[in-house]
């Protein structure tokens, strides 16, 4: 690769990306002051280290991958700024916030190439976990798993002589 495509892929990169931040600023920050001050979506504090963790275990395979801009970036762009637009237009807040990691892929896709997104798989799948669990869906696996660990820990400890009371 040329250095001076290099230069401009790391100058431009970067920028397209932070524009694309900006672009949904407001559903980030919301993101992240969820997972600061509600601990049930605390899981999104790991969901970026794991992703850059399990990208940096997959660099081996960027070794042979060469930069090609995509259309295929801005149709991820389109179709993110439209889930953000239905996320608001119907109050699901899962669809604001895949749009939003959408537009930022699109971005990147943009200008590095549509092979980044597969060579880097595992990351994108960790990134899903940056949106909140909606509370509807998190109540249906929560308790039946309640009601497991409790049935489990329960027969464990009668298990070693432990006298147990359980109610509910």
């Amino acid at each position: 690769m040329k250095p001076q495509r290099l230069i401009l892929l790391s100058f431009a990169t970067p920028l397209l990306v932070g524009l694309a931040v900006a672009s949904t600023w407001t559903i980030w920050s919301e993101i992240a002051s969820r997972a600061m001050h509600n601990p049930e979506d605390s899981h999104i504090v790991l969901a970026l280290p794991v992703a850059v963790w399990l990208g940096m275990l997959r660099r081996s395979r960027l070794r042979k991958w060469r930069p090609t801009p995509s259309v295929f970036g801005p149709l991820l762009v389109m179709i993110g700024w439209f889930l953000v637009w239905l996320g608001y237009e119907l109050a699901v807040d899962v669809a604001q916030h895949l749009g939003a990691l959408l537009v930022v892929l699109g971005a990147i896709t943009s200008i590095l190439g549509g092979r980044i997104l597969l060579l880097l798989k595992p990351s994108l799948i960790a990134l899903l976990f940056l949106f909140p669990v909606p509370g509807r869906f998190r109540q249906h696996v929560a308790i039946p798993l309640q009601h497991i660990s409790a049935f489990v820990s329960e027969h464990i400890l009668q298990l070693f002589g432990v006298d147990v009371v359980r109610s509910g």
